[in-house]
């Protein structure tokens, strides 16, 4: 006997956002027809085989009829009515992380208006709450209750305040305290208003049945309705021709505002205004009602980054057409010589490329309009706005095509301050380093490092830190093999000693702390130091002790609880080993480029550090960056004291360093380090790339002289011997045809021995005749020979 499901209401059908309510309904209905036996083992246990396969046959119908065509595909496969609900759930109720992150969102997010209605405020608060703890999130009571206290609006304040002194709130108890604010203050309103209505008088017509404001004789010739300059008393709303034009413009800007709020993520609302002009792929339309930027598909070609969408998104245009955007991706423009980086969605079919106004203000930017015209600030550059029929653009063309004229100018900064990341240059308002940085890439590849948070300090000398770094070499030309680094925590000041052994650094810690009282009148607070014997003398805990100093060792083999002073170590390595490639100065110079780098990173921006704001303005109260040159550029200082008149004024050297009014250079013929004030830079020469060019010239040819004068015959006596060991000969002195000696190199080429030489008479043939006997190699030899036997004598009789 087949039993026919009748229904006098229609069934839930599920969609893509009502499966938690859908479930609930059909569960209900389940139950009303005594099919929820094949949803409990314990009841499913009691029923025979057949009572199952027909409760399950009924169920099953009772579901397909509540799903519509296009998600019957999900459950085909489903045996079982309690399958079919799993698998449903599977599609419509994932508990991934990032449903949770959307609702918590949501509930963060959550706020009740100043007019708005509390019955609907706490429905849409309990189903996102209902929908979290669906997703496993445990909520206890006095949870819930501060998060509704928290999305209610300043006009509740005294309410919350009263159940703040509560020891135990419930939800019911504070839903019903602030229903009964909401209906005293609606009571409240409508006295205020009545009283309003009989009191006041309009001062115009002297009549109690309207205000001054909705006067009509206070209206004539004042704008309102009539021809006027909109200076009567419906100025708020703008003058012009007519009220009638300006209550319409007001009312679109309201219905706009409040699409343009919409709390669907994939739904934009923009308005376009055509125009030919502006029908250009680096033509950009300012547009304040746009809530992403917005390119249109042909530029998709010139764009990076680009990746498809996990769902589309769809563009509702005021004209009443949607537009759908499947792409987004990365556009660089150049824009007035500002480089502007365009993170934008792909929409086929947009007439115009739009950027949006609230994403400029979000990222930071400023937008001011006064006269007329339009300024858009970033970062300390400013960019002007044309206006073009009625709307404010912005055109610049892609970066692409004048990479090649401005790679020189845009890595000038960028290597001036150490290869300084393009955050940090764009934070300064230099150009930025379009492409890649060989030399970063080999100076600085580095795994992921990981993050530590600590709390700030709140003044300088509170919290010190200080590490060792070495043996590093060679040496450098002063003998110092290892470099300490001292950093403030408070500024992220850094200081940077040279050390020729670690017993100095207990030394350095001492005058550093002795120099900030003396300075800053803040005695230094704390200290954070490894294990190493340079930290742990006696001497240093007890001065540590007598200046009230608290010591914070690290534990053995955990340099990330130093790791200030660790990741500083490595940034200054990486600086150096950067500096070093780039500049190919000897190597022994390393000392000079950890100071140069200090003084670098002093003037540069931090993330450790809020505000574009640098160590140097906390630590000296300014910071110039005018004074920086790239490290090992050619440079030219004056030779002082002055010599001859004829003699050259200046001499030739390498940038390696700053100083206190001047930088230090290095004299390679004199190979030393000296301190100048009048220097002059070539920073497009690095010195000692262009010394090793030279020597490899000259030495090719002076290797082609050779053999330009070396004459045949003389080529033609030499036999050759190919595959045969040659033993390598000591120069030979031999006489040249004029008389003066000279000597043979093992390359066959003559050179002429020095001047300082023509004062001595060397005869080739008495060193051979010297050298033509053999000599003893024993004392028995010796005493073989007569000669020997008396020189013996002689020795042994002199003493």
């Amino acid at each position: 006997m087949t039993t026919t499901q009748t229904f006098s209401f229609p069934l839930p059908v599920l969609s893509a956002t009502n499966f938690r309510n859908w479930k609930f309904r059909v569960m209900s209905l389940i139950a009303e027809k005594q099919l929820d036996g094949v949803f409990d083992d314990v009841a499913k246990a009691k029923l025979t085989a057949v009572e199952i396969t027909q409760k399950d046959a009924s169920a099953r119908a009772l579901i397909i009829q509540c799903v519509s065509d296009k998600h019957l595909d999900i459950i085909k496969d489903s045996k079982s009515a309690p399958a079919m609900i799993n698998d449903l759930e599977k599609v419509f109720a994932r508990s991934s992380t990032f449903s949770k992150m959307a609702l918590w969102r949501n509930l963060l997010t959550l706020k009740c208006g100043a007019t708005g209605e509390l019955d609907d405020h706490f429905m849409k608060f309990d189903t996102i709450v209902r929908a979290l703890t669906d997703l496993g999130t445990k909520f206890d009571e006095s949870d819930k209750v501060c998060h509704l206290l928290l999305s209610l609006p300043s006009e509740y304040d005294a309410v919350v305040t009263a159940l703040e002194t509560v020891s135990s709130v419930t939800m019911e108890f504070a839903k019903s305290r602030l229903l009964d604010a909401q209906l005293k203050r609606k009571t409240m309103k409508d006295e205020t208003r009545n009283d309003s209505e009989v009191s006041f008088k309009c001062q115009v017509c002297h009549s109690f049945r309207n205000h001054t404001a909705q006067c009509p004789r206070g209206k004539r010739g004042r704008g309102g309705y009539h021809r006027g300059n909109g200076r009567g008393f419906n100025h708020r709303r703008g003058g012009g021709r007519g009220g009638s034009y300006n209550t319409n413009h007001e009312v679109s800007n309201n219905t706009y505002r409040n699409a343009s709020l919409a709390t669907s993520s994939e739904v934009v609302f923009i308005t376009l205004s055509t125009h030919d002009k502006l029908i250009n792929e680096n033509v950009f339309i300012i547009d304040s009602g746009a809530s992403n930027n917005l390119v249109r598909s042909e530029m998709e070609p010139d764009m990076h980054e680009v990746e498809e969408l996990e769902n589309p998104i769809q563009i509702h245009v005021a004209n009443g057409h949607v537009l759908t955007a499947y792409k987004r991706g990365v556009l660089r423009m150049n824009i007035q010589g500002v480089t502007v980086r365009v993170e934008a969605l792909i929409v086929p079919g947009l007439s115009h490329n739009l950027l949006s106004a609230s994403r400029l203000t979000s990222r930071g930017h400023k937008i001011i309009i006064e006269k007329g015209q339009m300024l858009v600030c970033c970062n300390g550059a400013t960019v002007v706005c044309e206006h073009v029929g009625g709307l404010f653009v912005l055109r610049g063309t892609h970066v692409g095509s004048c990479l090649s004229a401005g790679t020189q100018d845009d890595s000038l900064w960028h290597r001036r301050l150490g290869h300084l990341s393009t955050g940090s240059l764009r934070t300064l308002g230099l150009p930025e380093v379009n492409g890649i940085c060989p030399v970063c890439v080999e100076g600085k590849a580095v795994r992921a490092p990981f993050k530590t948070q600590e709390r700030r300090s709140k003044r300088v000398g509170d919290l010190v830190h200080s590490d060792v770094c070495g043996p590093i070499t060679p040496e450098t030309h002063m003998n110092e093999r290892y470099f300490q680094v001292i950093l403030d925590d408070y500024s992220h000041f850094l200081v940077v000693k040279l050390l020729k052994n670690k017993n100095e650094a207990e030394q350095n810690l001492k005058d550093y702390i002795r120099e900030i009282k003396t300075q800053f009148g803040n005695p230094v607070r704390r200290l954070r130091l490894d294990n190493g014997g340079e930290f742990t003398s006696n001497s240093f805990q007890k001065f540590a002790r007598d200046n009230g100093v608290r010591i914070e060792y690290t534990m053995s083999y955990s340099p990330q609880m130093g790791g200030k002073s660790e990741r500083m170590n490595r940034t200054l390595v990486n600086m150096v080993r950067t500096k070093l490639i780039d500049s190919n100065v000897p190597k022994h110079l390393w000392g000079e480029a950890v100071r140069c780098s200090a003084y670098e990173l002093n003037r540069s921006p931090t993330s450790a550090l809020q505000g574009n704001i640098t160590p140097a303005q906390i630590f000296n109260g300014r910071s110039e960056i005018n004074k920086l040159r790239i490290f090992g550029s050619r440079a030219w200082t004056i030779s002082l004291p002055k010599r001859r008149k004829l003699d050259p004024r200046a001499k030739r050297v390498v940038m390696v360093g700053y100083c206190g009014g001047g930088y230090r250079v290095w004299i390679p013929e004199e190979e030393r380090v000296v301190r100048a004030r009048d220097v002059t830079f070539d920073e497009t020469v690095m010195e000692y790339q262009e010394r090793q060019n030279s020597i490899t010239v000259e030495h090719n040819s002076q290797e082609e002289e050779t053999e330009e004068f070396s004459t045949p015959e003389k080529k033609k006596k030499t036999p050759v011997k190919p595959k045969t060991p040659v033993k390598q000969k000591t120069p030979e002195t031999i006489t040249s045809e004029t008389g003066e000696p000279t000597a043979a190199t093992r390359s066959g080429r003559t050179v002429k021995l020095p001047r300082n030489l023509d004062d001595y008479e060397l005869y080739s043939a008495y060193c051979l005749l010297t050298t033509c006997g053999e000599e003893p190699s024993s004392f028995e030899e010796a005493m073989t020979d007569p000669e020997w036997q008396e020189a013996v004598k002689k020795e042994l009789t002199s003493h």
